[in-house]
């Protein structure tokens, strides 16, 4: 798949701002859109640009699934909408692993999403790692692993 001349040309503005400050960051690791359909994609990239959204959830199965490393804290990862254009840059600053129903409703406000509530971000993301794990050929359940990050915006 071709990506968008739009990731490079972000990267290229952020790391000569950086550059200017003395502060290089180290090679982005990831490009990537929020959600799995189109609406939610921009509807959760507009949170993330109005700073109410600053974690986010995947199945630790998702990356085994799609051969891609799992981030670690200090990585950037390039935010694209939908088509693929990009929107803008995050840095990780923190990740765990922990079970379904042991996610916190601080980690769900985080998140950034409805009312805020631990109640809301069950209900959502239930249905989205339902399908994230037919995808994966995995099964949904309140155990299964979580993946949780928490990231800032450095750049749009």
């Amino acid at each position: 798949m071709t990506r968008d001349p739009s990731v490079e040309q972000m990267w290229k503005l952020f790391t000569e701002t950086r550059r200017k400050e003395e502060e290089l960051p180290s090679p982005y690791r990831f490009v990537f859109r929020f959600g799995d359909a189109k609406e939610l994609c921009e509807v959760l990239t507009n949170l993330v640009l109005e700073r109410k959204k600053c974690g986010t959830a995947y199945s630790p199965w998702f990356f085994e699934h799609d051969g891609l490393p799992v981030p670690q804290a200090g990585d950037y990862s390039i935010v694209t909408d939908w088509e693929g254009a990009a929107r803008c840059i995050i840095q990780t600053l923190e990740t765990n692993i922990i079970p379904f129903n042991e996610v916190k409703e601080e980690f769900a406000r985080m998140e950034g999403e409805g009312d805020l509530s631990l109640s809301y971000w069950r209900k959502a993301h239930e249905a989205y790692f339902t399908r994230e794990c037919q995808r994966t050929s995995h099964v949904f359940s309140y155990q299964m692993p979580v993946f949780c990050e928490v990231f800032r915006v450095v750049y749009e």
